[in-house]
């Protein structure tokens, strides 16, 4: 794999394409997309629904493939290798944020969190997670379960648990979907705090959460308009 220097971007996408079949007919969800994220700081891509914004996340993760065109992390298109090493990217490279928690419900808050240190393999585990906890301001839930937790808490979580092992690469698919804007303001602040040396992507359709970003990328029609600053 390539060696990616300090000043190249994490994510490079070039001339990507991406359909999927309904029945005998041939949907395009993204056209000959480009784009390129730098390291550190928060990029949100901003599209209306069926714009292509999770569907370019699977790409960016590598859980799903273009039909054209290469995503490239770290200067390596994982269009181009197994399975297997797309998986162990993931595992070790990025944290995923989902727009519905995905909390495992028969385990506690720090079980929950513990999760992608097992399997990393990362020792001093407890240390981590009382310390992530306490960054997100759940460390006196550590011993609850998911469903006496409100949907605000329930992020943070989730929040946790894609940072614990210290990803260079946080994708975040609509995570304050279903919060209410209040808690969705501290959910995006709780992202800010624990972002850090990290590059963020998150995909919304919320114009007022993409405004916490750096940068902006709005999506439409499949296709990315210009990028736009909030510095």
């Amino acid at each position: 794999m390539t060696e990616a220097t300090e000043n190249s971007p994490i994510v490079v996408i070039k001339n990507v394409s991406k359909s999927f079949l309904e029945g005998d007919n041939c949907r395009p969800v993204l056209s000959n997309i480009n784009a390129h994220f730098k390291r550190g700081g928060f990029h949100a891509v901003i599209g209306r629904s069926g714009s292509g914004k999770s569907t370019l996340l699977n790409l960016i993760a590598g859980i799903d493939l273009p039909d054209s065109g290469s995503v490239q992390i770290n200067e390596s298109a994982i269009n181009k290798i197994s399975e297997n090493e797309r998986t162990l990217l993931r595992r070790n490279t990025m944290g995923i944020i989902f727009q519905f928690f995905n909390l495992i419900p028969s385990l506690t808050v720090q079980e929950n969190v513990r999760l992608p240190l097992d399997l990393v393999g990362i020792d001093n585990q407890q240390e981590r997670v009382t310390n992530i906890l306490e960054l997100v301001g759940l460390k006196d839930r550590r011993n609850d379960y998911p469903e006496v937790l409100s949907g605000g808490e329930q992020q943070r979580v989730a929040i946790a648990r894609a940072v614990v092992h210290e990803p260079k690469l946080l994708l975040a698919d609509e995570p304050t979907g279903n919060l209410d804007y209040d808690t969705a303001s501290q959910v995006l602040e709780v992202l800010r705090d624990v972002v850090q040396q990290r590059t963020l992507i998150l995909v919304t359709h919320s114009r007022e959460i993409a405004s916490h970003a750096d940068e902006i990328w709005p999506l439409r029609y499949g296709s990315f308009d210009s990028p736009e600053s909030e510095s």
